[in-house]
C-alpha cells in the first residue's frame, strides 16, 4: 500500500465499519492515461447496486474535504461479487445461503459440495443439497472445509 492509499485507508476504515462494512482494498492507479481510486468493500451479507451508489454519495465527500488526492481521478467502489470467498470465521454468519464448500478429504467422494447451509456448530456443519430430484441434508466435519464461496442458484 502506498502512502496515498495508506492515508485513504485509515481516512475510510472507521467510517465503513460503523456501517457494518468492511474495507477490503484501496488502489490508485493509472490506466489508458487516467487515474483511478478503486476500492472494494464487504459484508456479512449480499451488496446491493443501490448500497455502492450510497457508498460512493459518502465516501466522495469525505475524499473531497480531505485533498488526499490531488489530480483528478474516477471513483470506482465495488463489492467482492456474488461468488466472493467467505472466511471461514465467519460462516455463521452465512446460515440460510447457497455455498460452494472446497473440502480438503472428500465427501463421498466429492471435493465439492454445493447447497444451503442449514447448521453450523463447532465441529459440524450441516448442508441442504440436491441428489437428482431430492433434497437431503448432509453433514460436515469443519476441520476437512478448505474454502467456501457464494454460490448462485440456478
Amino acid at each position: 500500500m502506498n502512502t496515498i492509499e495508506s492515508k485513504l485507508h485509515d481516512l475510510l476504515v472507521s467510517k465503513l465499519t460503523t456501517l457494518g462494512y468492511d474495507l477490503v482494498s484501496i488502489r490508485y492507479l493509472k490506466e489508458n492515461n487516467e487515474n483511478y481510486l478503486k476500492i472494494t468493500v464487504d459484508k456479512d451479507d449480499d451488496i446491493s447496486l443501490d448500497e455502492i451508489v450510497y457508498l460512493s454519495d459518502l465516501i466522495s465527500p469525505i475524499l473531497d474535504v480531505s485533498d488526499v488526492i490531488r489530480d483528478k481521478y474516477i471513483l470506482d467502489i465495488s463489492s467482492l461479487g456474488a461468488e466472493k470467498e467467505i472466511k471461514l470465521d465467519r460462516l455463521d454468519k452465512y446460515v440460510n445461503k447457497y455455498l460452494n464448500i472446497h473440502l480438503s478429504h472428500p465427501y463421498k467422494g466429492e471435493n465439492n459440495i454445493i447447497g444451503t447451509l442449514i447448521k453450523i456448530d463447532k465441529t459440524n456443519v450441516t448442508m441442504k443439497v440436491q441428489e437428482k430430484s431430492r433434497f437431503k441434508e448432509i453433514i460436515l466435519e469443519r476441520k476437512y472445509i478448505d474454502k467456501v464461496h457464494l454460490a448462485i442458484k440456478f
